[in-house]
């Protein structure tokens, strides 16, 4: 028997007709996939600009349009030097869905990402987690609380073990949707999920933690 890296509840609502189909995996290692991300100067002086931005000012979709599309158009080549290494850390659901993680493993995080996807048209998600306290990140948009610890691993400080405190809602749109479109698709993890997320190491995946069975 395999050892478990994470035990994952969610629920995929029908936003049409408000139905909720329940789901359960008992994640496995080889259930992750990592994918190491090139960071460039660009998305750095991008994230900063759009770090000022207030989610609830009423001109914020268009701010931050107008931000990336400005850095678009801007031709400093310096722009271009890769700074940083990434990681996006995957697994996959029924029903042609996924979840991933993102994370700057260069220091303690200040946030991280939690994306839902469709791995059969091409979709858009991104949820971002603030850090409030030691351990403890509050979801940016509606709500959620996720618990975490760290660890120093060779790629750096990395998330290491997370816990669903509340259920978390993950909400994806087609790529091609407008700026301000509604969702089309939810996943809800469910509170009390848990995942040991592992390392890329010298390109092996590999496990950071287990789950007591």
């Amino acid at each position: 028997m395999n050892p478990l890296i994470g035990v994952i509840d969610w629920v995929f609502p029908d936003l049409a007709s408000g139905c909720e189909t329940p789901g359960h995996l008992e994640l496995t290692l080889d259930c992750v996939e990592i994918i190491p991300i090139e960071v460039r100067r660009r998305d750095k002086v991008r994230n900063e600009r759009l770090r000022h931005l207030t989610p609830a000012d009423p001109e914020f979709m268009q701010k931050m349009t107008e931000i990336v599309q400005q850095l678009e158009t801007e031709t400093d080549p310096s722009l271009n030097e890769v700074v940083e290494v990434m990681y996006k850390k995957t697994f996959l659901l029924p029903n042609d869905t996924s979840i991933s993680l993102g994370e700057d493993p260069k220091e303690e995080p200040r946030g991280f990402g939690l994306c839902a996807d469709r791995t059969d048209i091409d979709t858009f998600s991104w949820e971002w987690f603030n850090v409030k306290s030691t351990g403890q990140a509050e979801k940016l948009h509606e709500t959620g609380t996720i618990s975490f610890e760290t660890a120093k691993t060779p790629c750096g400080v990395e998330i290491t073990h997370m816990i669903f405190e509340t259920d978390v809602s993950l909400r994806i749109k087609r790529s091609d949707a407008g700026v301000g479109a509604k969702p089309e698709w939810r996943i809800n993890v469910l509170q009390g999920s848990e995942i040991y997320w592992p390392s890329l190491v010298d390109g092996t995946v590999t496990p950071n933690g287990f789950i007591a069975r």
